[in-house]
């Protein structure tokens, strides 16, 4: 196995990035290595094209990265799109402003494909380096920057849980509710997963599923997970996430990503 033909795709919020910190020097500096030895690096992640790209004066990032929860497959270097599937604003729609009148405390947001349309701000919508668009009045789109990718809502967990269970009585042919941590639910395209983006993402650079590792910390990482040849888990992950992981690493914290990096370095330490 050669290092060129082998791929990590990761997940930033609570795997590469903890909470309101910088990503660890351990992580930068291991992921440096990789790639100087040839490997390849991207993201998988739930946040904007915007937002994932505010840290690639950082990180190695040497091919397309998954963005919006699998809604989106984005080549940085072409600066073009590959891969997008959009929601279904007929279903979608209705959905929000019925969820807008039930929990007027419960920030919304919907996003765009480089923007985001603000629909309720709180303290949970928070401005991630994304451009945002006051498109929305009394929960409706007021102006429209179509297609929809998907929708994001921010409160404490049983708001949230709450929401989601309101959420599922509703019509919602075409969509599927995800939630990305304890705080934020999301509802994408039924046919979006990271899981999904990550197989022809895979199939684009070439590279064999079984020489890909990939590692997230959270539900809205299963389906990629489950797609790479070799699942990979922060020690911060739930337990269940972490049962069915291959490897365990250590905690975001820490530096989970240096901990699978070093353990490729053994892995292949005759590879060329």
């Amino acid at each position: 196995m050669k290092w060129d033909q082998i791929l990590i795709a990761s997940d930033i919020d609570g795997t590469l990035l903890p909470g309101g910190r910088e990503i660890p020097e351990r992580n930068l500096s291991a992921l440096r290595r990789f790639a100087e030895k040839g490997g390849r690096f991207t993201l998988a992640t739930g946040r904007s094209i915007g937002s994932a790209g505010q840290f690639l004066d950082r990180l190695p990032v040497n091919a397309p990265a998954i963005c919006l929860n699998g809604a989106l497959l984005y080549d940085y270097k072409q600066q073009k799109v590959l891969e997008s599937c959009p929601l279904a604003k007929e279903e979608a729609a209705p959905l929000l402003k019925q969820m807008y009148d039930r929990f007027p405390t419960l920030g919304m947001e919907c996003f765009y494909q480089d923007s985001i349309g603000i629909v309720r701000r709180t303290s949970y919508i928070k401005n991630t380096k994304t451009p945002e668009l006051y498109s929305f009045t009394d929960g409706v789109e007021t102006a429209c920057f179509a297609p929809w990718m998907k929708l994001f809502f921010g409160g404490d967990p049983a708001l949230v849980q709450e929401a989601m269970a309101f959420a599922e009585t509703l019509p919602h042919d075409g969509l599927r509710f995800v939630f990305s941590s304890e705080n934020y639910l999301e509802i994408l395209p039924s046919e979006a997963n990271k899981g999904k983006l990550l197989r022809k993402l895979a199939a684009y650079l070439g590279i064999p599923l079984e020489q890909v590792y990939a590692i997230g910390d959270f539900y809205n990482d299963e389906e990629l997970l489950q797609a790479a040849g070799h699942a990979v888990v922060p020690a911060n992950a739930p337990e269940q996430l972490q049962k069915q992981a291959e490897l365990v690493v250590c905690s975001c914290t820490d530096g989970a990503l240096a901990d699978l990096v070093e353990y490729l370095e053994q892995l292949c330490s005759d590879c060329p």
